[in-house]
C-alpha cells in the first residue's frame, strides 16, 4: 500500500481521475524492437515461468516495464488481456505518474520500493476494479533502475502473498542479471554486468524455487541453480524475503 494519496499524485502529474487513456510512447510494433535491445529480455522467460498464467483460466496479468514506466511485456489469459486492453494497459503505454497517474508501477518508480495498490488507491476511476503489485528491478552491479515488474488483476485475484512472490521474482531476476553471462544460461553467480550480446540470448527456464535450508535458490530445468540473496542476517522466512508457494505459481496468486 502506498503512503501517498491519489489526490497528491494527481496534483503532481496533472492527471484527472476521469482520464481514461494513458499516454502512449510507442506503437506495439516498435515495442518489439525495444524488447530486443533491452536487458530485461534475458530475464523475461524466468519471470514468465515464475509468475505468469496465460491459460484460459488465468486471472492475473504479468507486466514488465522499462525504467520510465513504458510497458514492454504483458502475459496473461485472453480474457485478462481483453480487460487490460479496455484500459489501454498495453505495450507502449506509459504507466508512470505523468502517463496515467497513481498506480503500483508509478509508485515503484517514485519510491524505488515494492508496492501494492487496491481499488481507489489508483487515481483513475476505471482502474478501481483492479489490484496491482509492483517492484523495481535494478542492475545488481550499478544499482541502476532497469524496469518494474508488476502483477495486476481483478481485486479478488491479488493478496499479500502476491507482494512476497513479486519480491522473490525480482530477486531471481537480479541474480540472473548479475551473472557473467547475464542470465543467458544456468551457472555460477558473479555481480558483473551482462554484455550486450548476452542480453539478446534467451534464459533457461525456471523449474522451481527452493526456500528451505541455508541455500535458497531458483532451480532450472537442467538442475542448475541460481542462489537467492537474502537480506543481511536473514533467512527465507525473514521480513522482506518470504516466497510461499512460488514454485506452485500456476495455482494462482
Amino acid at each position: 500500500m502506498s503512503n501517498r494519496s491519489p489526490s497528491f499524485s494527481a496534483w503532481q502529474a496533472g492527471i484527472s481521475p476521469d482520464q481514461h487513456r494513458p499516454r502512449h510512447l510507442h506503437d506495439v510494433a516498435d515495442v518489439l524492437e525495444l524488447r530486443r535491445e533491452h536487458r530485461m529480455q534475458q530475464v523475461m522467460p524466468a519471470l514468465n515461468d515464475l509468475l505468469a498464467d496465460d491459460s484460459s483460466s488465468g486471472r492475473h496479468l504479468l507486466v514488465l516495464t522499462d525504467a520510465r514506466g513504458e510497458i514492454l511485456w504483458r502475459v496473461g489469459s485472453p480474457e485478462v488481456l481483453r480487460r487490460a486492453d479496455r484500459l489501454e494497459f498495453s505495450e507502449g503505454a506509459d504507466w508512470s505518474e505523468a502517463g496515467i497517474g497513481t498506480n503500483a508501477i508509478s509508485e515503484a518508480l517514485v519510491t524505488g520500493r515494492p508496492v501494492q495498490l487496491f481499488s481507489a488507491e489508483h487515481l483513475v476511476r476505471t482502474h478501481h476494479e483492479w489490484a496491482c503489485t509492483a517492484a523495481p528491478i535494478t542492475d545488481p552491479a550499478t544499482g541502476r533502475l532497469l524496469g518494474v515488474l508488476d502483477v495486476s488483476g481483478p481485486l479478488d485475484t491479488i493478496s499479500a502473498d502476491t507482494l512476497r512472490m513479486v519480491r522473490c521474482a525480482v530477486r531471481v531476476a537480479e541474480s540472473l542479471l548479475g551473472r557473467p553471462d547475464g542470465g543467458t544460461s544456468p551457472g555460477g553467480f558473479s555481480p558483473v554486468r551482462a554484455s550486450r550480446q548476452a542480453a539478446r540470448q534467451p534464459v533457461a527456464a525456471v523449474e522451481s524455487v527452493e526456500l528451505l535450508g541455508d541455500r535458497p535458490a531458483a532451480v532450472f530445468a537442467d538442475g542448475s541453480r541460481v542462489p537467492l540473496t537474502l537480506a543481511p542476517g536473514g533467512n527465507p522466512g525473514a521480513a522482506g524475503f518470504a516466497c510461499p508457494g512460488l514454485d506452485r505459481r500456476r495455482a494462482g496468486l
